[in-house]
């Protein structure tokens, strides 16, 4: 029996002056309670209380004690209930990692969004590509595209990522547009580091069948909008998902091409280490973004 239990009991008997009502309080029985003041008393080598058949008088040992039992009492139920706020409420800091083209094309809106609801929430964004120790690096949710094959995180997909090939239209005015995926090895491929096989290009004929292209081209990086905005100045062709390029296709600013071969499309997950108790912020930021991104 924890000693807390016993200050417990105590206070729970100077509350209602009986053992009998302190039981009831408790939900025990009456002679446990008796145990558990006998065996306090006991432990501190004095004698707490005067039993008599009408009531519980309090040593001078006990009223001393009490003083203490009841602020020791009153600060772990305190603690507990902090625990419990930081637990069930948005508020501290919930750590995000993302890649720096989520970070800076899907994210802004949806994290404005989210703290004008949740304003006491702060919100940290790590910019990561790598798939990164979330413990240890102390990251609540990191959100990443591709095949999720660690079992120690729960992974919530939030969306399919459909990818195509494009190039700014100045660079389609001196370059032949491919009109099959193997014509892209006559072209300068900017390529994105980041992920398994980044120089590996998968796409689907119209029959359904698989061809995996291996690209070459004079700039690769992990930045997704420095591969951008080197096509849209027309250095190459690119391959990138579509939330990345929806402005610059809206306006003109990049062409795509071999459209007639699907690319593989990729999920997008947010993921989080398992825990018996998952912070409320991190299951309700995950929540608000599964139905925030079904809805593009």
């Amino acid at each position: 029996m924890s000693l807390l239990a016993y200050f417990e009991t105590y206070v729970a008997v100077l509350k209602t002056g009986s053992f009998t009502d302190a039981a009831k309080l408790l939900k025990m029985s009456k002679p446990v309670v008796s145990k558990q003041i006998s065996a306090l008393e006991k432990r501190l080598g004095v004698q707490l209380l005067h039993r008599t058949t009408r009531q519980l008088q309090l040593t001078e040992a006990g009223k001393t004690f009490a003083q203490y039992a009841q602020n020791i009492v009153a600060t772990a139920f305190e603690a507990e209930q902090s625990v419990q706020t930081v637990q069930n409420e948005l508020k501290g800091s919930l750590r995000i990692a993302a890649s720096e083209s989520l970070a800076m094309t899907v994210l802004p809106k949806l994290l404005t969004d989210f703290q004008q609801a949740h304003p006491q929430l702060q919100i940290d964004i790590m910019i990561s590509g790598d798939f990164v120790n979330l413990l240890s690096e102390g990251i609540d949710i990191a959100l990443r595209m591709g095949t999720m094959d660690d079992s120690s995180l729960i992974a919530r997909r939030l969306l399919t990522c459909h990818f195509h090939v494009f190039a700014a239209p100045i660079y389609w005015d001196n370059n032949e547009i491919p009109q099959h995926p193997t014509d892209l090895k006559n072209h300068n491929c900017l390529i994105y580091s980041q992920g398994p096989q980044p120089d590996s290009w998968k796409f689907k004929d119209e029959s359904g069948d698989n061809l995996s292209l291996k690209v070459e081209g004079n700039l690769r990086s992990g930045h997704g909008q420095l591969l951008l905005d080197a096509t849209l100045n027309g250095q190459g062709v690119m391959m990138a998902p579509t939330y990345l390029v929806t402005d610059a296709f809206d306006q003109g600013k990049l062409v795509p091409v071999l459209e007639s071969y699907k690319l593989q499309a990729v999920g997008l997950y947010a993921l989080y280490p398992y825990s018996k108790f998952v912070p409320k912020k991190t299951t309700t930021f995950v929540s608000f973004l599964v139905d925030r991104l079904s809805e593009s």
